[in-house]
């Protein structure tokens, strides 16, 4: 790694279990910095990052406003987004995001295949992001999937199953 580069000025949006998830693990890393929060869900709005995400997380403000979050730090140049899954529900905030020239990666799964559902959002989405010269990276996966439908299909293999444990 290069120490000679200024840290990623990181957006959290999103700090649900896997929101949170990410804001830990990223936390300490020379590399990234959190600069920003932001949630939709007013439980969260007014609290800080380290009150909703534990010890070693930076202690910022959530805001419940994403316009104030794409001002807070300096302006964060990334946004770790893990709000929902469906595109119709986060289409908004991501076309915002990207309209603020923040590259984007998002758990929505829905956006790692998804020009057949929703082609018209999708559009919405790429142009923005195309306009404004960034990405928006999807990196989600559907815990379904994951946890009920390949241990099935993986066992499928099988002539005798006695049990299956995910965790």
């Amino acid at each position: 790694m290069d120490t000679d580069r200024d840290p990623i000025r990181v957006l959290h949006v999103g700090l649900g279990q896997i929101g949170a998830a990410i804001a830990r693990a990223m936390a300490g890393r020379a590399d990234l910095e959190s600069v920003a929060a932001f949630d939709p869900g007013l439980a969260v709005a007014g609290k800080t990052l380290d009150e909703i995400c534990g010890d070693g997380v930076v202690s910022l403000p959530v805001r419940g406003d994403l316009g104030a979050a794409l001002v807070d730090g300096g302006g964060p140049q990334v946004a770790l987004h893990a709000v929902a899954s469906r595109i119709l529900d986060i289409e908004p905030q991501l076309v915002a995001l990207a309209r603020a020239g923040l590259n984007v990666v998002t758990t929505a799964e829905e956006l790692i295949y998804p020009r057949p559902c929703h082609s018209e959002a999708t559009a919405r989405i790429d142009a923005a992001a195309r306009e404004a010269g960034v990405t928006i990276f999807a990196a989600g996966v559907n815990p379904g999937m994951l946890m009920d439908r390949l241990p099935i299909y993986l066992s499928s293999l099988c002539i005798r199953v006695s049990g299956v444990r995910v965790g």
